[in-house]
């Protein structure tokens, strides 16, 4: 899985690489909105939108009080990381705690969203009897 701000792309490489999607024969779909607070209707969004089609491209619409200074990559991978944040702890509470269909629904390894946890100190409750690893 590729680091969250290896995903954000400026508007040519977005191009590009949606263009390589196409001619490899991928269905490329595209949508986009203001993540600033997500919550589970924004998730909800996003996977629908995502079963779509092979690739999904997120345009990322800046507040309508940011400056172009606030509207800057770092600010974008920080509502990134907070969509993937919001992402792993809605499917947590999704699937009542259990790991595996987590990892499993998210297309990562366990390794990965124990790593993605423990950033997002979303790893709290390992071992409480709250989150279990039935790998």
């Amino acid at each position: 899985m590729k680091q969250t701000a290896d995903k954000i792309l400026n508007l040519d490489e977005a191009r590009n690489l949606v263009a390589r999607w196409r001619d490899e024969g991928e269905k490329v779909v595209f949508t986009n909105g203001c993540f600033d607070i997500v919550h589970l209707g924004h998730i909800d969004y996003l996977e629908k939108a995502r079963a779509l089609g092979d690739r999904l491209v997120l345009g990322l619409d800046t507040a309508p009080d940011e400056t172009a200074t606030e509207a800057s990559p770092q600010r974008l991978a920080d509502k990134v990381a907070a969509y993937e944040r919001g992402l792993i702890a809605s499917a947590l509470a999704a699937h009542g705690g259990s790991l595996k269909p987590v990892y499993e629904q998210l297309g990562v390894s366990r390794k990965t969203l124990y790593e993605k946890m423990q950033k997002y100190g979303l790893d709290k409750n390992l071992g409480s009897g709250l989150l279990q690893d039935d790998f």
